[in-house]
């Protein structure tokens, strides 16, 4: 599949929608990102639920638009255009999710 190319960095969620590439490299303290690159993408969701969405941002209010994850749940991603087009979002607002996510090249 490919290799690990960033250690895993640990992402907080927020209650606006907002682009996982964005969101990662806010919390990534290493050298910019080429994204067009990445292969996967692995979340681990450890605290509190979230929201993911593809191609549309992700909401947590009376229409919540997204897959609920919950809490020990993990997703994988492939391909850049779809890594490119996810969406996260706390599934209740004032509650953030902490992910795990783990870059693989």
């Amino acid at each position: 599949m490919g290799y690990i190319h960033t250690q895993t960095t640990l992402v907080a969620t927020t209650d606006t929608s907002a682009l996982l590439t964005v969101a990662f490299d806010a919390a990534y303290a290493g050298d910019a990102l080429d994204w067009t690159k990445v292969k996967a993408v692995l979340i681990s969701t450890e605290t509190n639920n979230m929201r993911i969405s593809w191609g549309v941002a992700a909401e947590n209010d009376g229409t919540p638009v997204g897959h609920l994850c919950t809490a020990g749940k993990d997703i994988w991603i492939e391909g850049y255009n779809a890594i490119s087009r996810t969406y996260v979002i706390s599934a209740t607002a004032g509650s953030p999710a902490s992910m795990q996510i783990t870059l693989l090249y």
